[in-house]
């Protein structure tokens, strides 16, 4: 089984947006990411980056008009999967940690993909809760609301029934949020935790985020994780954390 990191653009936004009270007036850069897990039963995307009208249409599409994001066309999904010689129909299925315009965007580039998403994530994202600010305004429904086939779970699940790529949920960023744990020969755990943990700063500190559906529910995510990555001696990736992404192995390199 091989991880592969893909770079998907990024953000220029207020760190008191990841770290909830702290860092106000401090410009950070927010990474985007996507990966690939090639397994001998299939291969999979953990979710797919940005949607190609953030660049072709900037101004309707109301992610880019309302964040400014900064993406070229080599960070759209299947541009960054040529890197390893792979095309759309290569990839048989697509997890989304959760919805948002981020991490769900590209979902549109793989129209015979299965989709993967928690029930109550799917939920919230056609529906989302007015109350719920940022939470609410990053879904972009054209990102999600499409001619695929959806396989909507609800709870932990193991992809392969092998244990070595186990969804497991973590509410909190967003109602129906899931992570990746993956089991890799070599490298041993890995947690693709993506936006239940924006920086390690949130995850070893317990300092929650602005941008947050449930707080209680954040909380006791990092907890969960930290308990595998005490157990297992797990590597953690936060979701957009820009020291941590510089560390990573980025594709076409691989971790195994």
């Amino acid at each position: 089984m091989r991880l592969y990191a893909f770079f998907a653009g990024y953000e220029i936004a207020d760190k008191s947006m990841l770290t909830l009270g702290r860092g106000l007036g401090v410009q950070v850069k927010i990474p985007f990411q996507f990966f690939l897990v090639e397994h001998p039963k299939a291969r999979f995307l953990f979710d797919t980056g940005m949607n190609p009208a953030a660049l072709s249409d900037p101004a309707h599409y109301p992610p880019t008009a309302q964040f400014g994001s900064y993406v070229t066309e080599a960070d759209l999904a299947v541009n960054r999967l040529a890197e390893v010689a792979l095309k759309p129909d290569d990839i048989e299925l697509v997890i989304n940690s959760h919805l948002h315009y981020d991490h769900a965007g590209g979902n549109c580039q793989f129209p015979q993909a299965t989709f993967m998403v928690q029930y109550d994530e799917m939920q919230s994202a056609m529906c989302p809760e007015p109350w719920s600010g940022l939470v609410a305004e990053n879904y972009a429904r054209v990102d999600f609301d499409l001619p695929v086939r959806y396989d909507l779970l609800d709870g932990d699940y193991d992809v392969f029934g092998d244990g070595s790529a186990r969804l497991i949920r973590t509410p909190g960023h967003t109602r129906g949020h899931q992570s990746l744990v993956l089991r890799l020969p070599n490298t041993g755990t890995m947690i693709l935790a993506q936006d239940a943990v924006y920086l390690l700063e949130n995850f070893e500190r317990h300092i929650l985020a602005t941008t947050c559906f449930d707080q209680k529910a954040m909380y006791f995510s990092y907890r969960r994780l930290q308990d595998i990555q005490r157990l297992e001696n797990a590597l953690i990736l936060p979701g957009h954390d820009i020291q941590a992404w510089e560390k990573l192995r980025h594709a076409p390199a691989y971790y195994d």
